[in-house]
Order: C-alpha cells, then sequence, then structure tokens
C-alpha cells in the first residue's frame, strides 16, 4: 500500500512539472495576466461612469451614451454587475428599452 501512494505521489509531482512546463510554454499565464488587468480597467471605467455628476443634460448624455453602447463590453458588464451598479444600469437598460432607445 505505501508502495502504491509514492508511485502516485511520483506520477503527481510529473504531472504538476509537466503542466507547469506547459504552461509556461503556451503563455497562459500572462494571458491570464492581461485579462485580470484588462477587467480591473474595465472596473474602473464602469465606477468612473458611476461617480461622473448627472446634474446637467451634458453629464445625463454621458451616461446615457455608455448604457447604449453596445459593442464595447462596458453595458453588457454593468447591467451584470451586483449591487446598486448593477441594479440602475438595468434599472436604465429596461427604461431606454420601453422609450425606444431614442437618441439624442
Amino acid at each position: 500500500m505505501l508502495s502504491e501512494y509514492r508511485q502516485k505521489l511520483r506520477l503527481s509531482k510529473e504531472y504538476h512539472a509537466e503542466t507547469a512546463r506547459l504552461r509556461q510554454a503556451s503563455g497562459v499565464d500572462r494571458v491570464k495576466q492581461r485579462i485580470k488587468t484588462a477587467r480591473a480597467g474595465l472596473e474602473r471605467a464602469c465606477s468612473d461612469v458611476s461617480y461622473e455628476p448627472a446634474f446637467t443634460v451634458n453629464g445625463l448624455h454621458f451616461k446615457a451614451e455608455v448604457l447604449q453602447t453596445q459593442d464595447d463590453g462596458m453595458a453588457p458588464y454593468m447591467r451584470d454587475k451586483g449591487g446598486a451598479l448593477g441594479a440602475m444600469a438595468r434599472f436604465i437598460d429596461a427604461t431606454l428599452d420601453v422609450i425606444g432607445r431614442a437618441s439624442a
């Protein structure tokens, strides 16, 4: 039984080493870091938009443009967020659907 566990341990170490080698060779860790950095940037951008004053027509227009933009990933990201930001983005998106997404 002990020899069986030693064999499994040896195979496990070999597997771990080979997996690490493949991850290094393929650049997976670099890509994962780029994704993490991009998500952090998107999070900062969403936060910046949420704190932008909306007491003027320009401020409201800016926020509406962000929510109406479908291709940049920010609007879907904001709608998928939890908490108050996500709830507000979903509310505004639903409101835009009801009024027909009229452009300013």
